[in-house]
């Protein structure tokens, strides 16, 4: 195969492999800013089973939290600064 063909190839694939690896991304809670974990503990002080990722949305970096509180199973997102950009609440069939 041609050289120069070869190159932009694999500048593309390394792009798109380290783009994924960026996203999605699982933390823990020390690796979540403060403002974000602040914001949740004052929201939701009796939270378990907590767990933290790091995505990006539309461009910019968001904070997911997933856990349980008051028997439900929640997600909330933030913005690093703690502004919350949404929350999602799974209701089971029983409610």
């Amino acid at each position: 195969m041609n050289t120069s063909i070869m190159i932009p190839i694999f500048f593309a694939t390394a792009m798109f492999a380290s783009n994924s690896h960026a996203e999605g991304r699982n933390l823990t809670e020390q690796h979540v800013p403060k403002a974000v974990l602040d914001a949740f503990h004052k929201s939701y002080t009796n939270a378990t089973d907590v767990e933290y990722e790091k995505d990006v949305k539309s461009g910019k970096p968001v904070y997911e939290i997933e856990f349980k509180n008051q028997g439900a199973e929640r997600e909330v997102t933030y913005a690093p600064d703690g502004t919350v950009v949404s929350a999602e609440k799974e209701v089971s069939k029983d409610d």
